[in-house]
């Protein structure tokens, strides 16, 4: 997850100039989040795929699916309920007739959302029971390209989910991020990425999320081409 926090009115002291050098821009996104979000930045960096166990995935999950296409900054005001709301994987498989319903949307007022939800959760506790996770996660989560047979996972949310379950070399393409590897000239989000990198050395995903909180706090309005998202 990638929760956002109240910033002190200062923080607009790190704010990028007009036709600031992709370079110059990554690098006071550095200093911006080593002020405002280094737990953050910490703690993805220290996730590893190995390790993740089937609550912190379905937690992962869930906030990727209710952050799509949604403010990050608005869903991090209601994760926690959110989280209460639908319950473990394994309470929520369970609950055969979605009773749980009515609560959730009273947070979050998206049902394809909440459906897909409880469908992961029962493909983890199906999973779960007929092999046991590890072998369930080496076949249907070893791999980034395999995150979008989930339920609402996507060609470009895949990448956000890998990111998050410890694939760190996961670049998202990212609206703000398109738009500044466009109007800077390159081929991608991704070539952006390596080549704002080369002085930090930061596994690409965590490059990625650095580059995003503060595309996110700032705005790519000046990168914004006129007809274009």
């Amino acid at each position: 997850m990638e929760l956002h926090t109240s910033l002190p009115e200062d923080h607009t002291r790190f704010m990028p100039e007009i036709g600031v050098s992709p370079q110059a821009w990554f690098d006071k996104a550095v200093s911006f989040c080593r002020e405002y979000y280094k737990h953050e930045i910490d703690r993805a960096s220290s996730v590893e795929w190995e390790k993740i166990e089937p609550d912190t995935f379905f937690k992962e999950y869930i906030w990727v699916v209710h952050a799509t296409g949604f403010s990050a900054k608005a869903v991090t005001k209601f994760i926690e309920k959110l989280h209460a709301a639908y319950g473990s994987y394994g309470i929520l498989s369970q609950d055969k007739e979605f009773q749980r319903l009515p609560e959730i949307l009273k947070i979050c007022n998206n049902i394809s959302k909440a459906k897909a939800v409880r469908k992961t959760a029962c493909l983890i506790n199906e999973g779960i029971l007929l092999e046991g996770w590890d072998s369930w996660k080496r076949s249907r989560l070893d791999n980034v390209d395999k995150l979008d047979d989930l339920p609402f996972i996507g060609p470009i949310t895949k990448y956000h989910l890998g990111r998050n379950i410890g694939m760190l070399d996961c670049i998202k393409p990212d609206l703000h991020l398109v738009r500044l590897a466009d109007y800077w000239k390159f081929s991608d989000a991704i070539d952006m990425i390596k080549s704002m990198n080369q002085n930090h050395d930061y596994q690409l995903g965590i490059a990625d999320m650095i580059a995003w909180y503060y595309a996110s706090t700032f705005g790519t309005a000046f990168a914004k081409k006129e007809g274009s998202r």
